[in-house]
């Protein structure tokens, strides 16, 4: 199954799974699915660190896991099998 996932998903994933539920955690567990995140989510997490109501490294989040196999499926869309 293919999801898109939005910015709150990227950073809960990233922050180790704090505010996804369970079923949210099994479905990116899965490597049979696919998540495809949007180049907006690295652009958005990047002004809102600028203006200092996050901490977060947007270059960290082009690198999800030593267990993600990416692609970039489409301009602008980053592929994760996770």
């Amino acid at each position: 199954m293919r999801l898109l996932a939005d910015t709150h998903l990227l950073l809960w994933w990233l922050a180790g799974g704090v505010g996804l539920t369970k079923s949210a955690r099994a479905f990116l567990a899965d490597t049979s699915n696919q998540v495809y995140f949007s180049a907006a989510s690295i652009w958005e997490v990047s002004i809102k660190a600028a203006l200092g109501k996050i901490e977060a490294d947007p270059s960290e989040m082009l690198d999800i896991g030593p267990a993600c196999v990416g692609s970039y499926a489409t301009a602008g869309s980053s592929s994760r099998s996770v």
